[in-house]
């Protein structure tokens, strides 16, 4: 993380959609991290459509991009906030832009959700019948939504701002090198610290009580 001499300050800028702890992983890793940011003395901006209240200090300035989505193109989205987002981050000073899931103008990009492209495939494994991967693969193919992930992903990783990447496990880094040519020096792995402070059910009880809700038998996967 940048650091200057005491006295001075880091201007830094967190990119992504949405900040909170009920919307999913990396929406809770990017509160997590303002905060942390926050603490060490960061002046941090965040740049999203939405922030949970009580997710950021109150000192943190929050840049809301809402750009409009046409009637029905709800698979714009994710493009539109990346493009309202670069043109402010572009427009300011910012020492460390981090970005997260699918940005592209940032210094570092924490890739919290994985490779997009490895997720695809990963998915697509679960069907036992080849007749079946191959028309779920022609969906995803013909899919605008799709069309704009693969375009974001080109922008992502081979634009003019290649970032470098933070993956959380080995396998991560792998499949970014693989399916995104990233050269070893961009990318470090950096595992997910655990909430210590976190209450935890019986996972043997709740497995269980999962299992009967969906009528699995024990030793079905």
């Amino acid at each position: 993380v940048a650091r200057r001499a005491p006295g001075s300050w880091v201007t830094s800028a967190i990119n992504i959609e949405a900040v909170g702890a009920r919307r999913g992983g990396a929406e809770k890793y990017a509160g997590a991290l303002i905060r942390w940011l926050d603490g060490c003395g960061h002046e941090v901006h965040v740049l999203a459509r939405e922030v949970d209240a009580g997710e950021i200090p109150d000192g943190v300035r929050v840049h809301p991009l809402r750009p409009l989505i046409p009637p029905g193109c709800g698979w714009l989205r994710t493009f539109l906030f990346g493009r309202a987002s670069e043109r402010v981050l572009a427009s300011h000073d910012f020492d460390l832009i981090v970005g997260l899931v699918k940005v592209w103008y940032q210094h570092v990009y924490v890739a919290v959700g994985g490779a997009h492209p490895a997720s695809l495939d990963c998915s697509s494994r679960r069907f036992q019948s080849r007749w079946h991967r191959a028309v779920w693969w022609a969906s995803k193919y013909c899919s605008p939504k799709q069309w704009v992930f693969r375009w974001i992903s080109r922008r992502q990783f081979g634009g003019r701002h290649q970032p470098h990447i933070i993956a959380p496990a080995r396998m991560v880094a792998d499949h970014f090198a693989h399916y995104h040519d990233i050269a070893p020096e961009r990318i470090d792995v950096v595992p997910n610290a655990l909430d210590v402070d976190a209450e935890l059910g019986d996972p043997q009880a709740a497995r269980e009580a999962f299992r009967r809700e969906h009528n699995l038998q024990p030793g079905q996967v």
